[in-house]
């Protein structure tokens, strides 16, 4: 990497990432009710695959097309997949912000599998942001045996897979370059969607709605591509305390789009969730640097 580029100008960039992924979920939630999974996704691993073709030269020269762990990329791009179907049913029938929240507790969820699974080394203060963040999310959902909700597992599959998404990602990334990642997951998931996608077919989606799918489409690759950009400026300790920054992103534009409103319960659960983030992130800027993870790919890694 070249370090003269390293400094406080990926803030900035991070913070546009994380609004345009707001924007991207608020957009999905705007057309759920009319445009089928299969062409959200399949809309968004379009874009993706257009990119690739117009980079082809380059990451043939690269080698990013050829890899000795094609097992590892599929089960990557297919836990991809479950993740994505998973947030776009809970932004569908759930209130944006709370989902959005939960979502923010895989880095947290990641660092406990890292010890857990793969014994590396966390602090007691980590475990402790830890714990802080589940308990963040039992007071979005506060489940009970009278108001527990099947929706609410929606978000919870949402969270698991994103979570088994990135850890996968971390073990990959020690030996695979992002390119090379990026060409494998993208390549299965637009493979995969392109067979599914007849099966729910009803018809281009009206001018406008289709206008609304390109656009938050739009954003997820932009912004994707802004976060990328913001771990090659900063160093990733500082960058990511700020990509909780997503989450009142996210609240706002609920508000004015559906006119969500987040009770008290859950506006105090969201913000414990982003405050022990952002602590676990500081407390792991004083350990010694962990090879590449997905942290570079941002929430909308692909």
């Amino acid at each position: 990497m070249n370090h003269a580029l390293r400094g406080p100008g990926g803030i900035g960039f991070a913070v546009a990432a994380v609004a345009l992924f707001a924007a991207y979920d608020n957009g999905t939630k705007l057309i759920s009710a009319v445009v089928p999974v299969a062409l959200v996704l399949w809309t968004r691993y379009l874009l993706q695959i257009l990119w690739i073709l117009a980079r082809r030269r380059a990451l043939a020269a690269a080698g990013a097309f050829h890899t000795r762990r094609k097992g590892l990329h599929v089960l990557r791009a297919a836990v991809l997949l479950a993740c994505n179907v998973a947030a776009f049913f809970s932004y569908k029938h759930l209130p944006v912000a709370p989902v959005t929240a939960i979502a923010m507790l895989s880095p947290l969820l990641v660092t406990a599998v890292a010890a857990l699974a793969f014994a590396e080394p966390v602090t007691p203060r980590q475990w402790l942001w830890i714990v802080g963040g589940l308990a963040g999310a039992l007071m979005i959902t506060r489940p009970d045996a009278d108001s527990l909700s099947p929706l609410l597992l929606l978000p919870l599959a949402f969270l698991l897979t994103y979570t088994a998404f990135q850890t996968i990602t971390s073990r990959l990334t020690r030996t695979e370059s992002p390119d090379t990642v990026l060409v494998w997951t993208s390549g299965i998931g637009f493979a995969a969607l392109s067979l599914l996608l007849p099966l729910s077919w009803t018809g281009w989606p009206a001018p406008r709605t289709l206008a609304i799918l390109l656009a938050a489409t739009l954003c997820s690759a932009v912004g994707h591509h802004l976060l990328v950009l913001a771990y090659q400026r900063t160093a990733a300790s500082r960058v990511t305390p700020f990509i909780y920054l997503q989450l009142p992103f996210a609240t706002l534009g609920g508000f004015l789009l559906f006119g969500e409103v987040p009770d008290g319960w859950s506006a105090a659960g969201g913000a414990l969730i982003a405050a022990c983030g952002v602590l676990s992130a500081l407390e792991a800027r004083r350990a010694p640097p962990a090879p590449a993870t997905a942290a570079a790919d941002g929430r909308r890694a692909a």
